[in-house]
């Protein structure tokens, strides 16, 4: 059994969590923008709900893709 798994970042090792918590953000403001480019987003019922799903479905991802065994 090893530790947690991390990354190392400019000499600085960072729990792999946060990468994934960084680019769920990321990936849902990515999608804020495409949504209201596209204007849907001022027909989107509960935004918060929407948004935070993007997210998530992407950390979620991003943690599966890299740490598929």
């Amino acid at each position: 059994m090893g530790g947690a798994p991390t990354f190392s970042i400019a000499g600085a090792y960072f729990p792999a969590w946060m990468l994934c918590l960084s680019l769920g953000i990321v990936s849902a403001l990515l999608g804020r923008l495409v949504f209201v480019a596209l204007g849907i987003d001022s027909i989107i019922p509960l935004k918060f709900a929407v948004y935070v799903s993007v997210g998530l479905l992407a950390g979620l991802a991003a943690w599966l893709w890299y740490f598929q065994q």
